[in-house]
Protein backbone atom coordinates (compact mmCIF):
# COMPACT_ATOMS: atom_id res chain seq x y z
CA UNK A 1 0.00 0.00 0.00
CA UNK A 2 1.40 3.12 -0.89
CA UNK A 3 0.69 6.14 1.50
CA UNK A 4 1.19 9.64 0.75
CA UNK A 5 1.64 11.85 3.43
CA UNK A 6 1.45 15.12 1.26
CA UNK A 7 -2.35 15.27 0.28
CA UNK A 8 -4.02 18.49 -1.00
CA UNK A 9 -7.55 18.57 -1.88
CA UNK A 10 -9.86 21.45 -3.70
CA UNK A 11 -13.33 21.26 -2.51
CA UNK A 12 -15.70 22.93 -5.24
CA UNK A 13 -19.58 23.83 -3.81
CA UNK A 14 -21.65 25.71 -6.30
CA UNK A 15 -25.01 26.66 -4.31
CA UNK A 16 -26.50 29.75 -5.82
CA UNK A 17 -27.44 30.26 -9.78
CA UNK A 18 -27.97 32.97 -12.04
CA UNK A 19 -30.21 30.98 -13.96
CA UNK A 20 -33.49 30.57 -11.89
CA UNK A 21 -33.58 27.01 -13.26
CA UNK A 22 -31.50 25.88 -11.50
CA UNK A 23 -32.80 25.35 -7.71
CA UNK A 24 -30.21 26.62 -4.77
CA UNK A 25 -28.30 23.78 -3.08
CA UNK A 26 -28.63 24.74 0.65
CA UNK A 27 -26.52 21.40 1.32
CA UNK A 28 -23.82 22.17 -0.59
CA UNK A 29 -22.68 24.75 2.51
CA UNK A 30 -22.42 21.75 4.64
CA UNK A 31 -21.09 19.41 2.28
CA UNK A 32 -18.09 21.59 1.78
CA UNK A 33 -17.76 22.90 5.39
CA UNK A 34 -17.72 19.13 6.90
CA UNK A 35 -15.63 16.89 3.82
CA UNK A 36 -13.05 20.09 4.65
CA UNK A 37 -13.17 19.45 8.42
CA UNK A 38 -12.23 15.82 8.24
CA UNK A 39 -10.03 16.39 5.80
CA UNK A 40 -8.25 18.77 7.37
CA UNK A 41 -8.25 17.02 10.90
CA UNK A 42 -4.81 15.64 12.07
CA UNK A 43 -6.43 12.74 13.66
CA UNK A 44 -7.93 11.63 9.95
CA UNK A 45 -7.17 13.01 6.47
CA UNK A 46 -4.09 15.64 8.10
CA UNK A 47 -4.08 16.69 4.23
CA UNK A 48 -1.47 19.56 3.91
CA UNK A 49 -4.02 22.17 2.55
CA UNK A 50 -7.82 21.94 1.77
CA UNK A 51 -8.83 24.73 -0.88
CA UNK A 52 -12.91 25.86 -0.91
CA UNK A 53 -14.68 27.47 -3.38
CA UNK A 54 -18.10 28.89 -3.70
CA UNK A 55 -20.59 29.65 -6.34
CA UNK A 56 -18.03 30.08 -9.25
CA UNK A 57 -19.20 30.60 -12.86
CA UNK A 58 -17.66 28.03 -15.41
CA UNK A 59 -14.47 30.03 -16.69
CA UNK A 60 -13.52 30.51 -12.80
CA UNK A 61 -14.42 26.34 -12.18
CA UNK A 62 -11.71 25.91 -15.08
CA UNK A 63 -9.19 28.45 -13.93
CA UNK A 64 -9.43 27.22 -10.05
CA UNK A 65 -9.27 23.27 -11.70
CA UNK A 66 -6.73 23.52 -13.89
CA UNK A 67 -4.33 25.80 -11.46
CA UNK A 68 -4.56 23.60 -8.66
CA UNK A 69 -3.66 20.47 -10.90
CA UNK A 70 -0.93 22.28 -12.66
CA UNK A 71 0.92 22.82 -8.79
CA UNK A 72 1.19 19.38 -7.82
CA UNK A 73 4.08 17.42 -7.16
CA UNK A 74 4.92 13.51 -7.92
CA UNK A 75 5.25 13.03 -4.05
CA UNK A 76 1.67 14.57 -3.72
CA UNK A 77 -1.65 13.08 -3.77
CA UNK A 78 -4.46 15.06 -4.98
CA UNK A 79 -8.05 15.61 -4.63
CA UNK A 80 -11.19 17.39 -6.48
CA UNK A 81 -14.46 17.52 -5.17
CA UNK A 82 -17.29 19.17 -6.74
CA UNK A 83 -20.99 19.33 -5.25
CA UNK A 84 -23.97 20.92 -7.29
CA UNK A 85 -26.18 20.32 -10.40
CA UNK A 86 -24.90 18.11 -13.16
CA UNK A 87 -25.98 17.35 -16.45
CA UNK A 88 -25.79 14.91 -19.09
CA UNK A 89 -26.30 16.63 -22.43
CA UNK A 90 -27.50 14.30 -24.30
CA UNK A 91 -27.73 16.22 -27.54
CA UNK A 92 -24.07 15.95 -27.18
CA UNK A 93 -23.32 12.67 -26.67
CA UNK A 94 -24.20 12.16 -23.00
CA UNK A 95 -21.23 14.04 -21.93
CA UNK A 96 -21.45 14.91 -18.16
CA UNK A 97 -21.24 19.11 -17.32
CA UNK A 98 -21.22 20.43 -14.19
CA UNK A 99 -23.35 23.26 -13.67
CA UNK A 100 -21.74 26.81 -12.64
CA UNK A 101 -23.14 29.71 -11.27
CA UNK A 102 -23.43 31.45 -14.92
CA UNK A 103 -24.67 28.20 -16.57
CA UNK A 104 -27.72 28.92 -18.98
CA UNK A 105 -30.24 25.96 -18.72
CA UNK A 106 -30.50 26.18 -22.05
CA UNK A 107 -27.16 25.90 -22.99
CA UNK A 108 -25.17 24.00 -20.65
CA UNK A 109 -22.87 22.17 -23.08
CA UNK A 110 -21.42 25.87 -23.93
CA UNK A 111 -22.02 27.62 -20.57
CA UNK A 112 -21.51 24.34 -18.19
CA UNK A 113 -17.89 22.70 -17.31
CA UNK A 114 -17.48 19.64 -19.31
CA UNK A 115 -16.33 16.48 -18.12
CA UNK A 116 -13.98 16.69 -21.04
CA UNK A 117 -12.37 19.40 -19.26
CA UNK A 118 -11.34 17.85 -15.86
CA UNK A 119 -10.06 14.74 -17.71
CA UNK A 120 -7.37 16.59 -19.63
CA UNK A 121 -6.40 18.39 -16.38
CA UNK A 122 -5.81 15.29 -15.19
CA UNK A 123 -3.85 13.66 -17.80
CA UNK A 124 -1.67 16.78 -17.52
CA UNK A 125 -1.24 16.97 -13.36
CA UNK A 126 1.64 14.65 -12.82
CA UNK A 127 0.40 14.16 -8.94
CA UNK A 128 0.49 10.20 -8.92
CA UNK A 129 -2.17 9.65 -6.83
CA UNK A 130 -5.93 11.11 -8.10
CA UNK A 131 -9.07 11.11 -6.43
CA UNK A 132 -12.07 12.84 -8.05
CA UNK A 133 -15.20 13.13 -5.92
CA UNK A 134 -18.79 14.10 -7.73
CA UNK A 135 -22.09 14.66 -5.63
CA UNK A 136 -24.08 15.45 -8.53
CA UNK A 137 -26.99 14.61 -10.45
CA UNK A 138 -26.23 12.57 -13.06
CA UNK A 139 -22.54 12.22 -11.56
CA UNK A 140 -21.76 8.70 -12.89
CA UNK A 141 -21.90 9.73 -16.13
CA UNK A 142 -18.27 11.16 -15.88
CA UNK A 143 -17.12 7.95 -14.45
CA UNK A 144 -18.83 5.66 -16.55
CA UNK A 145 -15.84 3.78 -18.23
CA UNK A 146 -13.78 6.57 -17.44
CA UNK A 147 -14.83 8.54 -20.33
CA UNK A 148 -16.30 11.82 -20.84
CA UNK A 149 -19.23 11.39 -23.47
CA UNK A 150 -20.99 8.42 -25.47
CA UNK A 151 -19.07 7.56 -28.66
CA UNK A 152 -20.44 9.49 -31.35
CA UNK A 153 -22.23 7.76 -34.60
CA UNK A 154 -19.48 7.24 -37.61
CA UNK A 155 -16.56 8.24 -35.54
CA UNK A 156 -13.84 6.03 -35.12
CA UNK A 157 -14.35 4.95 -31.97
CA UNK A 158 -17.53 3.95 -32.69
CA UNK A 159 -16.59 1.91 -35.74
CA UNK A 160 -13.97 -0.16 -34.25
CA UNK A 161 -16.14 -0.32 -31.12
CA UNK A 162 -13.80 0.85 -28.62
CA UNK A 163 -14.30 3.36 -26.12
CA UNK A 164 -12.21 6.38 -25.53
CA UNK A 165 -10.55 6.14 -21.84
CA UNK A 166 -9.22 8.50 -19.84
CA UNK A 167 -5.79 8.31 -20.27
CA UNK A 168 -4.41 9.81 -16.73
CA UNK A 169 -3.42 7.18 -14.86
CA UNK A 170 -3.72 6.26 -10.90
CA UNK A 171 -7.03 8.14 -10.77
CA UNK A 172 -10.02 7.16 -8.60
CA UNK A 173 -13.74 8.08 -8.86
CA UNK A 174 -16.35 8.39 -6.47
CA UNK A 175 -19.73 9.53 -8.23
CA UNK A 176 -22.82 10.09 -6.07
CA UNK A 177 -25.28 8.41 -8.63
CA UNK A 178 -25.50 6.09 -11.75
CA UNK A 179 -25.38 8.15 -15.20
CA UNK A 180 -29.38 8.51 -15.34
CA UNK A 181 -29.80 8.76 -11.45
CA UNK A 182 -30.84 11.90 -9.47
CA UNK A 183 -28.50 12.66 -6.03
CA UNK A 184 -30.34 14.13 -3.06
CA UNK A 185 -30.06 16.81 -0.88
CA UNK A 186 -31.44 18.06 2.11
CA UNK A 187 -33.94 20.88 1.05
CA UNK A 188 -33.70 21.97 4.36
CA UNK A 189 -33.39 25.96 4.92
CA UNK A 190 -32.93 28.40 7.42
CA UNK A 191 -29.39 27.63 9.77
CA UNK A 192 -30.27 23.92 9.89
CA UNK A 193 -28.43 22.82 6.68
CA UNK A 194 -27.25 19.33 6.34
CA UNK A 195 -25.04 17.62 3.82
CA UNK A 196 -26.43 15.79 0.76
CA UNK A 197 -27.23 11.94 1.22
CA UNK A 198 -23.60 10.90 -0.71
CA UNK A 199 -21.18 13.26 1.15
CA UNK A 200 -22.99 13.00 4.35
CA UNK A 201 -22.01 8.75 4.29
CA UNK A 202 -18.71 9.75 3.30
CA UNK A 203 -18.04 12.66 5.86
CA UNK A 204 -18.97 10.26 8.79
CA UNK A 205 -17.22 6.92 6.85
CA UNK A 206 -14.14 9.09 7.73
CA UNK A 207 -14.80 11.05 10.81
CA UNK A 208 -15.35 7.11 12.54
CA UNK A 209 -13.29 5.16 10.60
CA UNK A 210 -15.58 2.26 10.48
CA UNK A 211 -14.83 2.07 7.12
CA UNK A 212 -10.96 1.02 7.51
CA UNK A 213 -10.11 -2.03 6.36
CA UNK A 214 -9.91 -5.08 9.21
CA UNK A 215 -9.79 -2.44 11.29
CA UNK A 216 -6.77 -0.72 10.37
CA UNK A 217 -4.97 2.34 10.70
CA UNK A 218 -5.33 3.78 7.33
CA UNK A 219 -9.07 4.07 5.10
CA UNK A 220 -8.27 3.28 1.45
CA UNK A 221 -10.49 4.94 -1.39
CA UNK A 222 -11.51 1.82 -2.21
CA UNK A 223 -12.92 1.13 0.63
CA UNK A 224 -14.41 3.90 1.53
CA UNK A 225 -16.65 3.84 -1.30
CA UNK A 226 -17.73 0.24 -0.31
CA UNK A 227 -19.00 1.74 3.02
CA UNK A 228 -20.48 4.23 1.62
CA UNK A 229 -22.34 2.27 -1.40
CA UNK A 230 -23.55 -0.30 1.01
CA UNK A 231 -25.22 2.68 3.34
CA UNK A 232 -26.42 4.25 0.10
CA UNK A 233 -28.31 1.14 -1.05
CA UNK A 234 -29.71 0.26 1.91
CA UNK A 235 -31.25 3.92 3.40
CA UNK A 236 -32.23 4.30 -0.86
CA UNK A 237 -33.97 1.43 -1.58
CA UNK A 238 -31.46 1.45 -4.75
CA UNK A 239 -33.10 5.14 -5.72
CA UNK A 240 -29.28 6.70 -5.21
CA UNK A 241 -26.52 4.30 -5.90
CA UNK A 242 -22.99 5.77 -5.99
CA UNK A 243 -20.36 4.96 -8.83
CA UNK A 244 -17.10 3.79 -8.96
CA UNK A 245 -13.97 3.78 -11.45
CA UNK A 246 -10.50 3.55 -11.41
CA UNK A 247 -7.78 3.78 -14.24
CA UNK A 248 -4.23 3.42 -13.44
CA UNK A 249 -4.57 2.13 -9.96
CA UNK A 250 -2.17 -0.66 -8.81
CA UNK A 251 -2.39 -0.38 -5.16
CA UNK A 252 -4.85 0.87 -2.30
CA UNK A 253 -4.87 4.90 -2.14
CA UNK A 254 -4.93 6.21 1.50
CA UNK A 255 -7.30 9.19 1.60
CA UNK A 256 -6.95 8.90 5.58
CA UNK A 257 -6.12 7.78 8.24
CA UNK A 258 -8.39 5.96 10.88
CA UNK A 259 -8.63 7.80 14.28
CA UNK A 260 -8.02 5.63 17.56
CA UNK A 261 -10.58 5.67 20.05
CA UNK A 262 -13.55 8.04 20.38
CA UNK A 263 -14.64 9.76 16.61
CA UNK A 264 -13.57 13.57 16.41
CA UNK A 265 -16.60 15.53 17.17
CA UNK A 266 -16.97 18.38 13.88
CA UNK A 267 -18.19 21.71 14.42
CA UNK A 268 -21.57 22.77 13.48
CA UNK A 269 -22.23 24.60 9.94
CA UNK A 270 -22.21 28.28 10.60
CA UNK A 271 -24.26 29.97 7.68
CA UNK A 272 -23.25 33.48 8.89
CA UNK A 273 -21.24 35.66 11.81
CA UNK A 274 -22.14 34.19 15.66
CA UNK A 275 -22.13 30.94 17.33
CA UNK A 276 -23.98 27.78 16.05
CA UNK A 277 -27.89 27.98 16.42
CA UNK A 278 -29.55 26.07 19.40
CA UNK A 279 -32.57 25.20 18.27
CA UNK A 280 -32.60 22.47 15.38
CA UNK A 281 -35.68 23.17 13.24
CA UNK A 282 -37.76 20.27 11.27
CA UNK A 283 -36.04 18.68 8.83
CA UNK A 284 -37.76 19.01 5.26
CA UNK A 285 -37.99 15.67 2.49
CA UNK A 286 -35.07 15.26 0.20
CA UNK A 287 -34.52 17.38 -2.73
CA UNK A 288 -33.16 16.17 -5.88
CA UNK A 289 -30.26 18.29 -6.92
CA UNK A 290 -31.42 18.97 -10.04
CA UNK A 291 -34.43 20.37 -11.47
CA UNK A 292 -36.50 23.64 -10.54
CA UNK A 293 -38.93 23.22 -7.60
CA UNK A 294 -38.33 20.53 -4.82
CA UNK A 295 -40.54 17.32 -5.35
CA UNK A 296 -39.83 16.07 -9.08
CA UNK A 297 -36.88 14.24 -10.29
CA UNK A 298 -34.44 15.91 -12.10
Amino acid sequence: MTRLHKRRALLIGNEYYDDGRFSPLASVRADVWGLAQVLRHHKIGNFVSVQTESDLTADDIRAVIGEFLQEREEDELALVYVSGHGVRTVRDGGEFHFVAKDTDYDRVSATGVSAGFLNDALEECVAPQKIVMIDCCRSGGFAVGLRTSDPQPGSSVAKSGERPPLTSRGVYVLSSSRAGEDSYADAGGGDDVKPSAFTGEVIEALRTGKVSKDGGSAVAVSDLFHHVNQRMRAQSGGRQVPVQSALGVDDRIVIADSPFGRAPVLESLRPGPGPPPAKRPRRTPRNPRMGSPPGPAC
